[in-house]
């Protein structure tokens, strides 16, 4: 063990949240106070308290390793975005769920069925309304235009771009938890054990089936073994690792 820290001792009883935006730093916040420790020693690297009330329910790190963006109660739902240990910006609003791109300019929060987009150094972009509540935001710019990926608790998998421009509606069957990938690719499972590789184009290259118990199950209109494996050029494979069963993966060109 490199080092601990009680936290009961300094009179804190608030539950305590970490996230890790490089190898470097962890950042813990609980209640109003967002402290970051650097990761080898546990010396305090900075310290800020965000609000005067209420607490801090989540957050995530962006991938420029300099920003975090954290979500709470205060004064009826606050948005707080931490750059370099500073806070740059709060934003009025709720949020059950966020979602940040890797530069951390965009932010994208969902509560019930809706989505508000917002810029990190400004205010609120657009919004959309889903068909149920909203669950899972993903964001995606490495490379690419800014993408929005969010399913809702009906089934549906929406893709919207950096301006609320709708360009994927899919009935997923269940509720699906994107992952928008590197390279433009679109991961997708949902509830019901059902997973799915979308290129850019949102055409499927991969489609596999899981199930926890009891025997395998295919999956209406797909074939295919137990396992599958290709070592084709461009293809990529699919094999189930589950125990007791296995997944059903059926190729698509």
């Amino acid at each position: 063990m490199r080092w601990s820290r009680d936290r009961w001792t300094d009179g804190r009883r608030e539950p305590a949240r970490l996230l890790s935006p490089d190898a470097q730093t962890l950042v813990e916040f609980g209640g109003r106070r967002v402290t970051a420790y650097f990761a080898d020693r546990g010396a305090v690297r900075w310290e800020i308290t965000v609000a005067d009330s209420g607490s801090l329910l989540g957050g995530v790190a962006a991938d420029d390793h300099d920003t975090v963006v954290l979500w709470s109660d205060t004064l009826a739902g606050r948005v707080f975005v931490i750059r370099g240990g500073r806070l740059v910006n709060t934003l009025a609003t709720r949020a059950e769920e966020l979602a940040v791109s890797a530069d951390g300019r965009l932010i994208v929060v969902t509560q019930g069925r809706q989505l508000r987009a917002f810029d990190a150094a400004g205010g609120l972009l657009w919004t959309y309304t889903g068909d149920d509540a909203l669950r899972r935001p993903c964001v995606d710019s490495a490379g690419f235009a800014p993408r929005i990926a969010v399913g809702s608790e009906l089934g549906a998998l929406t893709v919207l771009s950096s301006t609320g421009e709708i360009l994927l509606e899919r009935d997923m069957g269940a509720l699906p938890a994107p992952k928008l990938l590197l390279g433009g690719d679109l991961l997708v499972a949902t509830w019901m054990g059902r997973i799915t590789r979308l290129d850019r184009a949102y055409a499927p290259r991969i489609r596999c089936c899981t199930t926890a118990t009891g025997p395998h199950r295919t999956v209406p209109g797909w074939s295919g073994p137990r396992s599958a494996r290709s070592t084709a050029a461009g293809r990529t494979g699919c094999t189930s690792t589950s125990t007791p069963s296995a997944a059903g993966c059926r190729w698509t060109a």
